[in-house]
C-alpha cells in the first residue's frame, strides 16, 4: 500500500511537471514570437535603413521640385506665353489664347487654366507644332481636338485644340 501511494505520488508528480514543462513551452514560444516582432520593428532604424531613409527623402525632393517646375505660377506664364510665341512664329500655330483667366479645378482636383490653340497647315506640319507643345516644361492635358480636312487634294488641315493648362495650386487669377 505504501507502495502503490508513493507510486500514485509520483505518477501525480511527473504529471504536474508535465503539465508544468507544457506551460512553459507555450509561453517559451510566445515570448520568441513576441522578441522577434520587437528586433524586427526595432531594425527598420538603424543607422543604415536611417541613411536609406534620408537618401529617398532627398530624392523624393528632387522629383517634388522637378514636378513643380511643371506647374507655373503667375510670372512663369509670362515665359510660357514667350515660348508658344516662338512656335507661333513658325507660321503653324495661328493663335492661342486662353478663354478665361479664371483658374479651373478640374476633375482630379488640381488648377489649371482653359487654353486654345488654332493650328492650319499641313498634317505634318501641325504634326510637328502639337510636339514642339508638348516639349514646353509645362503640363497641358487635351481636353477638346477638332481636325477639320481641306476639300482639295493639297493635304492642309485646320486644328482647333483646347487645352487644360496646369498651375500652380496658389496661382492667383
Amino acid at each position: 500500500m505504501k507502495n502503490s501511494k508513493k507510486t500514485l505520488l509520483l505518477l501525480i508528480g511527473d504529471l504536474l511537471a508535465l503539465i508544468l514543462l507544457i506551460v512553459i513551452l507555450v509561453r517559451t514560444q510566445k515570448l520568441a514570437s513576441d522578441i522577434k516582432d520587437v528586433r524586427s520593428q526595432s531594425a527598420g532604424f538603424t543607422p543604415l535603413n536611417v541613411e536609406r531613409v534620408k537618401n529617398e527623402i532627398a530624392t523624393q525632393k528632387d522629383s517634388e521640385k522637378r514636378l513643380k517646375a511643371l506647374f507655373p505660377n503667375e510670372l512663369q506664364i509670362v515665359d510660357f506665353i514667350s515660348q508658344v510665341n516662338q512656335i507661333k512664329s513658325d507660321g503653324i500655330l495661328k493663335n492661342f489664347s486662353f478663354p478665361t483667366d479664371n483658374v479651373v479645378r478640374d476633375k482630379t482636383s488640381f488648377t489649371g487654366l482653359p487654353i486654345l490653340f488654332t493650328m492650319s497647315g499641313k498634317i505634318q506640319d501641325i504634326d510637328n507644332t502639337l510636339k514642339r507643345l508638348n516639349d514646353l516644361p509645362y503640363m497641358i492635358r487635351s481636353v477638346d481636338v477638332k481636325l477639320t480636312l481641306a476639300k482639295d487634294a493639297s493635304a492642309s488641315a485646320i486644328l482647333d485644340y483646347g487645352g487644360f493648362l496646369y498651375v500652380d495650386e496658389n496661382f492667383k487669377n
